[in-house]
């Protein structure tokens, strides 16, 4: 491992690491974090921060209920220990947090957010340029404002649009599952290929799109990165790296044979282990590599047992 600017104290619990189970890098992740996220607050003189955690469920992915809370304790962990931070946690259920400890009762505040009314749902259509009225009425109908389909049936809209297909009122169907099936009829053989072995890992960047392109032979290869991100479903973060809306994953998901769900895992896991291996890594790359490749392997393991 190679090390800059830490004082030794810190430089041998890392090192020791090398010598850890993976339960106990588990069990210690949460304390390099937060003395990592601290150093920097200092360093950058700022008081207060803003931590932000998209699809929250996703954490507990490969695990069963009874194990739900012991996987995300690590934030709690951090909430408690970091009080000038405000987590702010992002997903379709609620925490449930008070049931490990009452401290939380008074700590979280539940904020629903609920589908777009009609109106905004048109302004949302308008700055996509659909403008024609039976046709916004028909996809805010089927869609109910949810944003994730109404941007599924903008997806369809220009995909039809650019196969010179008629779209018409009855395009996009009269319900979520209608809105899905449209949308993969749209799609290229090669596109529903991609997103098949894409909706396996969490997330992925050039370089594991490349890798997964030339393991599974999709189709597709990195001169079509651009092109299929382009997809509303698929957001980049600062970091580059693209992640699918869970709803999306979990569709394709469940038309994915078992024996296909073994191989892509199989392939992310040796994956991360030759990232692992990679000499000179500093210590947020190892953490990130070794977080990655144990959420891997248990949701292999899912896959393998149940």
């Amino acid at each position: 491992m190679y090390f800059k600017n830490l004082d030794q104290q810190l430089i041998g619990t890392l090192s020791a690491l090398e010598e850890a189970t993976a339960t106990e890098i588990e069990s210690n992740i949460t304390a390099f974090m937060a003395y990592d996220l601290q150093r920097y607050l200092d360093l950058k003189e700022v008081n207060r921060c803003v931590l932000f955690f998209n699809t929250y469920e996703l954490l507990w992915s490969g695990r069963n209920e009874s194990e739900k809370y012991s996987v995300d304790s690590l934030v709690r962990k951090m909430a408690e220990n970091l009080p000038n931070c405000l987590f702010v946690i992002s997903g379709r259920e609620k925490l449930r947090w008070n049931e490990c400890s009452p401290i939380w009762d008074s700590k979280i505040e539940l904020v629903p957010i609920d589908v777009l009314e009609s109106r905004f749902a048109k302004m949302y259509l308008d700055s996509y340029e659909i403008e024609e009225d039976k046709i916004q009425e028909s996809i805010i109908n089927a869609t109910k404002g949810h944003p994730y389909y109404l941007d599924l049936c903008v997806d369809t809209y220009y995909k039809l649009k650019n196969s010179n297909k008629e779209i018409g009122v009855l395009t996009f169907g009269y319900g979520f599952r209608e809105i899905e099936e449209r949308f993969f009829k749209s799609l290229a053989k090669n596109e529903i290929s991609m997103l098949k072995v894409l909706s396996i890992p969490r997330f992925y960047d050039a370089e594991l799109f490349e890798n997964l392109v030339e393991r599974f032979k999709t189709g597709l290869s990195i001169v079509d990165f651009d092109s299929f991100n382009s997809f509303s479903f698929i957001k980049c973060d600062t970091n580059n790296k693209y992640y699918i809306h869970i709803l999306m994953r979990e569709e394709v998901s469940r038309n994915i044979s078992k024996e296909l769900k073994k191989l892509i895992n199989q392939s992310m896991i040796t994956y991360y282990e030759t990232k692992l291996f990679k000499a000179d890594l500093f210590l947020d790359d190892t953490l990130f590599y070794f977080s990655e490749l144990l959420y891997t392997y248990l949701l292999h393991l899912k896959t393998v047992f149940y």
